[in-house]
C-alpha cells in the first residue's frame, strides 16, 4: 500500500511542534523519507523528530543563507529520487 510512499520525500518547514511535527511523523511512518526544517535545534519537536529517523534541518525562512544551506544538504543527498512534494 505505502510502496509510492517508501520511494518518495519529503521537505517539510515548521516541524517544530504542532500540525507541522504530526505531519512529518506521520509521514516518516508511512516510509517517506523527511526532511523536516525546525527553527528551534534542540526542542522536544526536533528530538522526537531525530529519534524517529527524520532529518532535521535548521530553517530560518527569514534569512536567506539558512534556506539555501538546507536546500543544497538536501540535494547532495537526494541523488536521483523522484515524487517530490514540498510545502511552506
Amino acid at each position: 500500500m505505502y510502496d509510492f510512499f517508501s520511494k518518495s520525500f519529503v521537505i517539510y518547514l515548521g516541524c517544530d511542534s504542532g500540525f507541522g511535527l504530526k505531519l512529518a511523523l506521520r509521514l516518516n511512518s508511512m516510509g517517506v523519507k523527511v526532511y523536516a526544517g525546525v527553527l528551534n535545534d534542540d526542542g522536544e519537536g526536533t528530538k522526537e523528530l531525530k529519534t524517529q529517523g527524520c532529518e532535521v534541518l535548521k530553517v530560518d525562512v527569514t534569512k536567506d543563507a539558512y534556506v539555501l544551506k538546507a536546500a543544497e544538504y538536501i540535494k547532495e543527498h537526494l541523488g536521483s529520487k523522484s515524487n517530490c512534494f514540498y510545502t511552506y
